[in-house]
């Protein structure tokens, strides 16, 4: 399954009171088949999930503007950082102080305003040769047209924040095998692509010489 790719159903928790959150988590699941990835604020037990500050034991989803800790050991580590412009970029400082201090799980990258296409598939290439993790990116921020094209491109990259109506079209456009996907202990599951309809003829057209007045 080297070119799957992998639609997992995101839910991140941290917006909701901590009375609703266990409710509304188990909802989620249950709308996706007991399958989906859950982003939580605080330790609890999810088949998948990351927690959205440093917990031990917890596999950790980190953002740039955190700082790695000292003292809490997580178990892993997911890092979310924009895509690297340079040696001295911060996101690559913080890859490398989360490399020295837990195994790093996957890497989820944002698109930074005005980069273009060419300098945007030089950093991904660089980070999937360089880093050998696997790497996911933003669908949001990358746009469908830009990440279609890396999709197709390299086919261990893996996309998340988009409808499943897109992920579809774009599994299509690259070619590759549509998986449902988290990181609990089950198998990925071989999905369909959402079906394409045909345009039908317009039923509604004017009879032929009828004219406006």
């Amino acid at each position: 399954m080297n070119r799957a790719l992998y639609w997992m159903p995101q839910c991140d928790l941290s917006s909701f009171p901590e009375a609703f959150r266990a409710w509304y988590g188990w909802r989620f699941l249950r709308a996706h088949g007991q399958r989906g990835h859950i982003l939580t604020p605080s330790n609890e037990p999810w088949p998948s999930s990351e927690t959205l500050v440093p917990v031990k034991g917890q596999v950790w989803y980190a953002r740039q503007w955190q700082k790695v800790p000292a003292r809490i050991k997580p178990s892993a580590v997911t890092v979310e950082v924009p895509v690297p412009q340079g040696v001295s970029d911060a996101g690559l400082a913080l890859l490398s102080r989360a490399q020295e201090s837990f195994a790093l799980r996957r890497i989820v990258l944002t698109r930074p305003q005005n980069l273009t296409l060419e300098r945007l598939e030089t950093s991904v290439a660089t980070l999937l040769e360089s880093l050998g993790v696997a790497i996911w990116i933003d669908g949001q921020s990358f746009g469908s047209d830009a990440a279609s094209y890396l999709l197709a491109r390299y086919p261990s990259l893996q996309v998340t924040g988009i409808s499943e109506e897109w992920l579809g079209r774009m599994a299509e456009i690259a070619d590759r095998p549509l998986y449902l996907f988290d990181y609990s202990d089950a198998e990925p599951v071989p999905i369909a692509r959402p079906p394409r309809f045909p345009i039908l003829e317009d039923t509604n057209m004017l009879p032929p010489g009828w004219r406006t007045r």
